[in-house]
């Protein structure tokens, strides 16, 4: 076969394309260029029989194709390879008989110039054997293109054929054994890590009172949605590393209901995994959501091999396109908790014994550790509950005491003021009995009556005029309770009505003038129109104004001055705000005003008596709140405090 020309490179010259096998015309009659018919006939028995010569039973065999690799004379190919030469004439069938892996080294289409290939063929009794194939193109005469090749396979010595297959299998086996020591590897890194997760020690009861239960386990990656568990997507990431599949999805299973939640997802584009959480928020039953067989191999906790392309899954919802699906349980003693699936995409696999008892021992690893990360979170929530109801039984017993102390208060003022009217009273009554006097016998007499009588009743009508300040006071607190009690039931209703905000400020700041002393500044500065209408409860934003203006007065010394301000910061909302010069509040103060029974530790009270009960900024949030607008308060410690709401305006056109 010296003449085929074989160069270093595995190809051979143009030169043999032309001239092998030879003719009289340097042609053969392939391209169906017409040519005589004695030539034609001499060269097709020159080819037949160089064919026949070339031909070693078992060991060498020669077959021409068209230029696109379709099969021309394929008899001696047929004979070893056991193809019919009929099925074959005319195709690429030939190619069948061609190891899979070394096929694309006879590819024909695009080559222009000889080759050289090692391959393996597959003889007629079913067993490959390594050849040699040399192919050369037979050139047209006309424009010089490929009219045909001409192939020469020649079977490599036993030898060298034993030392190449045993080659290609050592490298095979190599390849395989590492592909399995890395998976090995990742399966056991994967399964130590979610061990280490379940046996890690639980903290201290001392410890557990301060460190939350997801910072008990280890450190956890951000979920990349809002409902995905955190947890359970770093178990995904491990598994699918340790099972080395495309897809892997963590459900969740109600134990009473039923009710399917994903908790993690990966192995989808973002897209993808968008729609795929969507259409999970639906919560579907275990039952309505997978197929009968699927469920029963659950329930019955075996892990399982699903064939996609089956006609018992062609209806079911297959949008990955997946061939094959596997399925694994997890239980908790003997209740289903969840499953896993993980598939490879469209790409045919098969599940091995060795993959089917991994996963199976993951997804109860899996169980196991979302199961105590639950137990965990549920503690810490008990343990925040009753931290939450021992400080809520802390700050009402506080509030019974503050409010048995504010209700006291007024309550004893009064009665000290109705004992002394009651004495000023009994001195009334003994200048009326005296007859001399009333009878005006001895002016004298009568004068000092009169002054004495003037006196007492002056006195009398003073402390009726404090025991009514403290009714007032009582009142005050009483409703307060009762407003904390309505909130708190959600029947505080109110009375809307259109109403000038302007003037409303103004008869509040009136009256606060008029009751504070003489010494204490209070200001109105109005950056607004006059009208300034909103749709409100009037009795109520006037509750809210005064208490900001009862705050401000109580906290701050008399000489300092209380200013009210009205402006709008857009053109379809009122801002209402008190300004005092008082001793200011810190930032986290500023955050928990609001809180219902919150006051303020440390904050002396300047004029006026008495500290309230801890509701009323509580009560002024929620009126304010229900009346569409938001309240807050700007403060710096030693430098007073700024206390606002807002308001929407209303539409003047209704």
């Amino acid at each position: 076969m010296n003449h085929l020309g074989q160069q270093q490179d595995g190809q051979l010259s143009k030169q043999a394309g032309s001239t092998w096998p030879a003719s009289s015309s340097n042609e053969l009659p392939l391209d169906g260029h017409k040519q005589p018919h004695e030539e034609t006939s001499l060269a097709n028995a020159r080819y037949q029989t160089l064919a026949s010569i070339l031909t070693l039973e078992g060991r060498q065999f020669s077959w021409d194709t068209s230029a696109d690799g379709l099969a021309r004379d394929c008899t001696a190919w047929c004979a070893y390879t056991g193809q019919i030469p009929e099925e074959v004439q005319g195709t690429t069938q030939w190619l069948a008989a061609v190891h899979p892996d070394d096929r694309q080294r006879l590819e024909l289409s695009g080559r222009h110039e000889g080759f050289q290939a090692e391959c393996r063929i597959r003889q007629h009794t079913g067993s490959y054997q390594s050849f040699t194939a040399r192919l050369a193109p037979v050139l047209a005469q006309e424009d010089g293109h490929v009219g045909a090749w001409v192939g020469v396979c020649t079977l490599v010595s036993a030898a060298d054929g034993e030392t190449q297959v045993q080659e290609t299998e050592r490298k095979s086996l190599e390849h395989r054994l590492r592909d399995s020591e890395h998976r090995t590897h990742e399966a056991l890194n994967a399964l130590l890590a979610m061990a280490e997760s379940l046996v890690s020690q639980l903290p201290s009861e001392a410890d557990s009172a301060t460190i939350p239960a997801r910072e008990q386990l280890e450190t956890l990656e951000p979920a990349t949605l809002p409902h995905e568990h955190p947890l359970a997507r770093r178990l995904t990431k491990l598994m699918r590393s340790a099972l080395g599949c495309k897809r892997i999805a963590i459900m969740a299973v109600e134990p009473q209901t039923e009710v399917l939640s994903l908790l993690a997802v990966v192995g989808l584009l973002p897209e993808d995994e968008q729609r795929w959480w969507a259409n999970q928020q639906q919560q579907p039953r275990l039952a309505a959501a997978l197929h009968p067989d699927m469920l029963a191999c659950l329930r019955t906790n075996e892990v399982a091999v699903f064939d996609m392309q089956q006609p018992a899954f062609k209806d079911s919802p297959n949008p990955y396109g997946i061939r094959t699906m596997l399925i694994a349980p997890m239980y908790i003693a003997d209740q289903l908790t969840g499953f896993l699936s993980l598939d490879y995409g469209g790409a045919a696999h098969t599940y091995s014994p060795e993959e089917i008892v991994l996963t199976g021992a993951v997804a109860k690893l899996a169980g196991l550790v979302i199961e105590r990360e639950r137990l965990l979170r549920e503690r810490e929530e008990a343990r925040s509950r009753e931290l939450a109801l021992h400080e809520a039984h802390r700050r009402m017993d506080e509030f019974l005491g503050l409010a048995s102390h504010e209700l006291k208060t007024p309550i004893t003022a009064i009665k000290g003021n109705v004992q002394l009217a009651a004495r000023r009273v009994k001195t009334v009554e003994a200048i009326l009995a005296d007859a001399d006097i009333v009878m005006g016998q001895d002016l004298q007499a009568t004068a000092r009556a009169t002054t004495q009588l003037h006196q007492a009743l002056t006195t009398a009508q003073e402390l009726l005029i404090r025991t009514n300040g403290q009714i007032d006071r009582l009142v005050r607190l009483v409703n307060d309770l009762l407003d904390v009690s309505r909130i708190q039931a959600q029947r505080l209703e109110l009375l809307l009505e259109h109403y000038n905000l302007v003037t409303l400020l103004q008869e509040v700041v009136e009256d606060h003038r008029n009751m504070a002393p003489p010494e204490r500044t209070i200001s109105l500065v109005v950056h607004a129109g006059d009208p300034l209408p909103v749709v409100a409860d009037a009795d109520r934003i006037r509750q809210v104004v005064t208490n900001y203006l009862t705050n401000a007065l109580k906290y701050s010394e008399t000489s300092r001055p209380v200013v009210v301000t009205l402006d709008m910061p857009d053109a379809h909302t009122a801002r209402v705000s008190v300004h005092d010069e008082g001793p200011g509040l810190s930032t986290e103060h500023q955050q928990r005003v609001w809180e219902r029974f919150y006051r303020v530790p440390g904050i002396e009270v300047q004029t006026g008596s008495g500290v309230g009960l801890g509701v009323g900024l509580y009560i002024c949030h929620t009126i304010i709140e229900r009346h569409h607008g938001t309240v807050g308060v700007e403060s710096t410690p030693g430098k007073g405090s700024t206390f606002w709401f807002t308001l929407p305006l209303a539409d003047i056109s209704e």
